[in-house]
């Protein structure tokens, strides 16, 4: 099941109060569902009584009033401070700075003058105000304990007592307090209204009571008034189906509301990453296309739209929105871990490379390892070998998401043997082929080729091979200075024309470390390995070895955008007889390039 993420719509209406001229205006103004604001009123006439026109504070509220119909607010707030400097005794005087403090951009000193008002004599009106102000200044649990105050003072039947309770609702809800929202709206839960429809399912979905909250929006999307809003409940159904794992069920509800046109009031992104959570790849792409055509494909979007455009074998255009992804990354006050950038740039190589290359010179009875899938293997007794193979992976094919396929030539040749035996240009022995990784996630590599004698000693065969390799910390680490590290090999040969079966098993475990004093991009790795060979044309075909090794390798070939392409490493071995013949006593070494 997929991790929920919670988001509320931002158009829910808050308390709030105009700024008229001496108090708040009458809740009434405080309607639901983005109600527009009612304009300043005249103060009551019981709030400011006529007084002499020699009275200067007076003259001062009265100026400060004006001020505030003219929206003059830095005059109205000294022409207030003023008239309450004269006369403190007034509340009306008072209700005014308050109301000109806000209007001028002082919440938290307006927010204080209310907080001894209130200590002086409460005032459900007051709460309100003060709710208000807490929530622009981002204090959402003390605005709901003030809106739940005000809302106590009206019925929840009035027009005020329903705003005051939706708005405790939004208040409770940004305090992170769930249970408090849904009892704040409680009396209004057989409602059928976008207002209250779309709170609940935010809340309950927050509680994952995910039934109940595919309800809420399903009722909620078809109440609302706008595009928008149906929209956003929409999309909220069809993730909460994800959330219940009835993925038929909104991939469908996601591709009707698409052909209908509901989903178009989202934004581009936000369709996009809807249909990621369905599983709608080509529609995420077609969506994240959109964005970069706007340009509002920006920051980690541009990773995501990578992904996908990857999965779908679109391999320049991920490379471009990697490309992008990594540019806006280094330019980011809080960039992503460097370990993940390294990542994509890891996956910027893989998809840039059409060709490549894998030569090596090697040492020992049953050889090792290998770098990628290489060498024919040696014969008994220790060898020591030189060769390489180049490979090609065609386009549209040649890497798909992973599941690669490569055409290659490659040759070797015996240049030392114990026994004895021919070395040199007569044991060159080419091979040409095809392999193919059919699997994107799994290392599992099918091949087929063609052995073709280039020196007398060598032969013409087929030989079918398959090879599987798994393992953990094999890349550079960019992160941390050394970490563990373990990996295995498994391969099997077949010689068709010669009937020749040739197997091999090595596992590697240890831990790498960056010798940063030298090189950032230099590793060494010192492990324990563990070997079996099988090869059914000797007398004794099998054998078993273990013992300590220490591989150094440096990368190198990268840019910008893209990891280390290529490294060449050095590999050391010494290892001990467990079972079998002694092919696997002894020295084991090489040198292996892979570009």
């Amino acid at each position: 099941m997929s991790r929920t993420r919670v988001t509320f719509p931002s158009r829910w209406p808050t308390a709030r109060c105009a700024l008229a001229a001496f108090t708040c205006l009458p809740l009434g103004s405080l309607l639901p569902d983005g109600a527009a604001r009612a304009q300043p009123q005249a103060p009551p006439a019981e709030q400011v009584q006529p007084a002499p026109q020699a009275d200067p504070a007076f003259a001062a509220a009265d100026a400060a009033y004006k001020a505030l119909e003219r929206r003059d607010f830095a005059a109205a707030l000294r022409d207030a401070r003023e008239a309450v400097r004269l006369a403190p005794q007034r509340r009306d005087y008072r209700l005014l700075l308050i109301n000109a403090l806000t209007a001028a951009g002082h919440p938290r000193e307006a927010e204080d003058n209310i907080t001894r008002l209130l200590a002086e004599n409460p005032d459900p009106e007051l709460s309100a105000q003060r709710g208000y102000l807490r929530s622009r200044r981002g204090n959402a649990a003390g605005a709901a304990a003030d809106f739940a105050v005000a809302a106590a003072a009206f019925a929840p039947g009035t027009e005020k007592g329903r705003a005051l309770r939706l708005a405790h609702f939004d208040a409770a809800i940004a305090s992170g307090a769930v249970q408090q929202a849904l009892r704040a709206i409680a009396p209004y839960a057989r409602e059928r209204s976008y207002a209250v429809a779309s709170r609940r399912g935010f809340a309950l979905l927050a509680l994952k009571r995910y039934e109940d909250a595919r309800a809420a929006f399903a009722m909620a999307a078809t109440l609302a008034t706008t595009a928008a809003d149906r929209s956003a409940m929409t999309r909220a159904h069809i993730g909460v189906l994800v959330d219940l794992d009835r993925m038929a069920e909104a991939r469908a509800l996601f591709a009707r509301s698409l052909a209908a046109g509901t989903l178009t009031g989202g934004a581009n992104l936000d369709i996009a990453y809807l249909a990621l959570r369905v599983g709608d790849d080509p529609t995420a792409l077609a969506f994240f296309r959109h964005a970069y055509a706007r340009g509002q494909l920006k920051g980690p979007a541009a990773f995501d739209a990578g992904y996908v455009a990857k999965r779908l074998a679109q391999n320049a255009e991920a490379i471009t929105y990697f490309s992008m992804g990594i540019d806006a990354n280094a330019a980011a006050v809080r960039s992503r871990e460097p370990q993940f950038i390294d990542g994509v740039r890891r996956e910027v190589a893989e998809l840039e490379r059409v060709w490549g290359g894998n030569f090596s010179a090697s040492y020992g009875g049953v050889g090792y390892m290998p770098a990628g899938p290489g060498a024919t293997p040696p014969s008994g007794g220790s060898v020591a070998q030189i060769g390489g193979e180049v490979y090609w992976r065609p386009p549209v094919i040649g890497n798909r998401n992973g599941a690669l396929v490569e055409a290659f030539a490659r040759a070797f040749e015996t240049v030392y043997d114990q026994t004895g035996g021919v070395t040199g240009a007569p044991t060159v022995q080419g091979t040409v082929g095809a392999r193919w990784k059919p699997f994107p996630a799994v290392n599992l590599v099918l091949e087929a080729g063609r052995m073709i004698k280039l020196g007398n000693q060598s032969r013409n065969d087929w030989l079918l091979r398959v090879a599987f390799s798994h393992g953990g910390g094999t890349d550079l680490r960019v992160d941390r200075p050394h970490w563990f590290t373990w990996q295995v090999y498994a391969e099997y040969d077949r010689f068709t024309e010669t009937a020749q079966n040739v197997a091999l098993f090595e596992g590697r475990i240890g831990e790498s470390f960056r010798l940063n004093a030298i090189s950032n991009r230099l590793v060494l790795f010192p492990h324990v390995a563990m070997i079996a060979r099988y090869d059914d044309s000797l007398a004794e075909p099998r054998t078993y070895g273990a013992g300590p090794g220490l591989t150094l390798r440096q990368w190198f070939r990268e840019d910008t955008y893209a990891a280390p392409r290529s490294y060449i490493e050095a590999v050391f071995q010494y290892r001990f007889r467990i079972a079998g013949d002694d092919r696997v006593k002894g020295v084991f070494a090489g040198i292996n390039l892979l570009y």
